[in-house]
């Protein structure tokens, strides 16, 4: 939808456009009509679910309790769903809990739209606050912002870390990504991009070792026992991954085929992912050096790879494919009828996702996941538009050059 505010695509994608914003504009009426009497939404969910997991987990830090960060269900007093990141990430939280729980996510909220408008700004979007609203009527971004969670706090580290990669400042753009070890799954495409290229994006890697490590480090020394309860329930992850209730609910590669029926099989669910990482991994390798170190289209590319590649991908880390968005907007001018296209069709799985699988599985009993099936189909498509463009101005260089007799 940014990419759609500065250009004019087909008419039929522009309508196309503005239905799915209309019906998003629903979505939070009826949500914000939901809360407004208790907190509860229409499904019996507390606002900020997500953020409730890090506001206890918090809680707990500053309670002298470390131990307990990872004690879920949680005691008396605190709610929310268990907490699954490092204990560092708790550091960041400290502020929040001089508040009750829903005033902190009412400022977590405000404090994250700032950051979703600082990244587009970080990107080189022009208008970047009517993008910011535009952004609003996206469903990851709705989501984000519904459960707290920290999915524009990413996209604004990423965005930063671009802008600083863009004027060659590695260190700093390696720092600056630094910060995302929180959420580890989502720096897949960039590990394998940056060892890939290592002699090229040294200063990065340091920039990243300095801040993630650090992050890591004092974490370690401050609270041992909170990571070995932390890497306790890495091991128990592929569990509360399958869904049982909601078999839809997960974008990654590993739940592309969904069984109303099928049993929790973690050892399946690890196998799948590290093999779709590695697969995923090796793509953006190739890409890499197909496309000539091109900057926007590389690192559009290592975001679309930690969403394809990740054992754990769920509707608001989606909110980073407006990175890949708008840098393919601005690389790829005569493509964007195309990238409009791909959006779209992004924009209107997000929406139908679950409606289209639980048809599935009430027809056949078995459905295809349309959401990482529809990720994959547009990276795909768009990687192929940025090779050809590549190639196409690697053949104007060429014809540009002066012959010798």
């Amino acid at each position: 939808m940014v990419a759609m505010m500065e250009s004019r695509p087909s008419r039929l994608i522009v309508a196309a456009a503005i239905v799915a914003g209309v019906i998003v504009l629903f979505l939070w009426v009826l949500w914000v009509t939901s809360v407004i009497p208790d907190g509860i939404d229409q499904s019996g969910t507390p606002v900020g679910w997500d953020f409730r997991a890090f506001f206890s987990a918090t809680t707990m830090l500053t309670e002298r309790a470390p131990e307990a960060m990872y004690g879920w269900p949680w005691p008396a007093g605190l709610d929310g769903p268990p907490f699954v990141n490092p204990p560092f990430m708790a550091f960041f939280f400290v502020p929040f809990v001089l508040l009750d729980v829903v005033p902190a996510w009412m400022v977590w909220s405000v404090l994250s739209l700032a950051a979703l408008a600082i990244g587009f700004r970080a990107l080189g979007v022009r208008s970047w606050a009517l993008a910011t609203a535009a952004a609003l009527f996206t469903v990851p971004v709705f989501f984000a912002l519904r459960l707290g969670q920290t999915s524009l706090v990413v996209f604004m580290l990423m965005s930063l870390a671009y802008s600083a990669l863009r004027e060659g400042k590695l260190r700093r753009g390696g720092a600056l990504l630094g910060f995302v070890v929180f959420k580890p799954q989502l720096l897949i495409g960039f590990v394998f991009w940056w060892l890939s290229r290592f002699r090229q994006m040294r200063p990065a890697i340091v920039g990243g070792f300095a801040t993630g490590g650090a992050l890591i480090a004092i974490s370690l020394i401050a609270l041992p026992y909170a990571w070995v309860r932390f890497f306790e329930i890495v091991g128990t992850l592929p569990e509360l991954y399958a869904f049982g209730d909601s078999p839809y609910y997960e974008f990654a590669m590993w739940n592309l085929i969904v069984r109303e029926d099928q049993p929790a099989n973690p050892t399946l669910i690890s196998t799948l992912s590290i093999v779709l990482t590695i697969a995923a991994g090796l793509a953006l390798v190739w890409f890499v050096r197909r496309v000539r170190d091109d900057l926007p289209l590389i690192y559009s590319g290592a975001v679309a790879v930690a969403l394809i590649g990740s054992a754990h991908i769920v509707v608001h880390d989606w909110t980073l494919l407006l990175i890949a968005g708008v840098l393919l907007w601005q690389r790829l001018p005569e493509e964007r009828t195309a990238l409009a296209a791909m959006g779209l069709a992004l924009l209107y799985t997000t929406l139908l996702w679950p409606f289209i699988v639980l048809y599935q599985l009430e027809a056949f009993g078995v459905a295809l996941n349309a959401a990482p099936a529809v990720l994959v189909v547009c990276t795909v498509a768009a990687a192929y538009l940025g090779i050809r463009q590549v190639d196409r101005e690697q053949a104007a260089a060429i014809d540009l050059e002066p012959s010798h007799p």
